[in-house]
């Protein structure tokens, strides 16, 4: 196998894995900035429905920042994949250029009839005789 043959697949597998500490950073991040009832504010209520208004604001607050969670995380995944999508691209049109050159070679070289030609001539033969 030619050493440039894994190539490709050597930049497919850095592409994979770059998202990768970006993605550890922004759950990290995420993590930390959900919120939740503290012990102290658990001691400051006063009424049974403090309960539910707090954990709604909360339930709220953590949708809004999973919400950016996702985009942010959507984001991340785009860039590398269309950087991905597009070397990709790129190896499928250099890869069928050296196809064509190569047919357009053996055809300037001309189709080698002469041996199917033979070939089929002393089938002929044996079957004639």
């Amino acid at each position: 196998m030619q050493p440039n043959a894994l190539t490709p697949m050597k930049n497919l597998f850095n592409r994979v894995k770059n998202p990768v500490p970006e993605l550890m950073e922004l759950n990290m991040r995420t993590l930390r900035n959900l919120s939740y009832l503290n012990p102290n504010e658990w001691a400051n209520i006063k009424h049974p429905q403090d309960i539910l208004d707090k954990s709604m604001k909360m339930f709220v607050d953590n949708g809004h920042k999973m919400l950016d969670y996702f985009q942010h995380a959507a984001e991340i995944f785009e860039r590398n994949w269309f950087l991905s999508s597009d070397e990709a691209m790129k190896n499928i049109n250099e890869g069928m250029n050296r196809a064509q050159a190569a047919m357009d070679q053996m055809m300037k070289k001309g189709p080698n009839l002469t041996f199917t030609n033979n070939k089929m001539n002393s089938s002929k033969k044996k079957a004639s005789k």
